[in-house]
């Protein structure tokens, strides 16, 4: 159970101040997907985030929102979750080797569609023609030899 306090909000303050790190507020808000103004009020202790937002601040920190909570609450810092995030992106994996083509490419669309900004997908298309471009340019050299 959570509850929004002085003190959890100053907890929440410190520590996006923390992982926002060298970036500026508005790299960071657009990182998050927030809005600045959203980012400054919580920095300011002003308002505090909705389940949504602090679900992205759990996964942006490598950690569970169930962690985040405890930290806001308590102040004690539990280890991150990354382990077990490991371990659940290879399962994920594993069960993503046993799609045909086209069941990938529907979950690649639902993934793109649900977590990704157009600035993301931007991103995303530029590193898919690099790659794309680097395995025709490997094929393109294997034929000449």
């Amino acid at each position: 159970m959570f509850t929004d306090t002085p003190e959890a909000r100053k907890r929440l303050a410190n520590f996006l101040e923390r992982l926002k790190g060298d970036k500026t507020y508005r790299a960071f808000a657009q990182d998050l997907g927030v809005s600045f103004n959203s980012l400054h009020s919580w920095i300011n202790m002003v308002n505090f985030p909705q389940t949504q937002n602090l679900q992205v601040i759990a996964l942006y920190s490598g950690q569970s929102v169930e962690n985040l909570l405890h930290y806001l609450n308590t102040g004690e810092e539990e280890a991150p979750a990354k382990s077990s995030s490991v371990k659940s992106i290879e399962a994920i994996l594993s069960e993503m080797n046993s799609l045909s083509e086209s069941e990938l490419l529907d979950l690649v669309g639902i993934l793109i569609d649900k977590y990704l900004s157009s600035d993301s997908i931007s991103k995303l298309g530029a590193i898919a023609l690099n790659k794309l471009s680097k395995s025709s340019g490997e094929l393109i050299g294997s034929k000449k030899s």
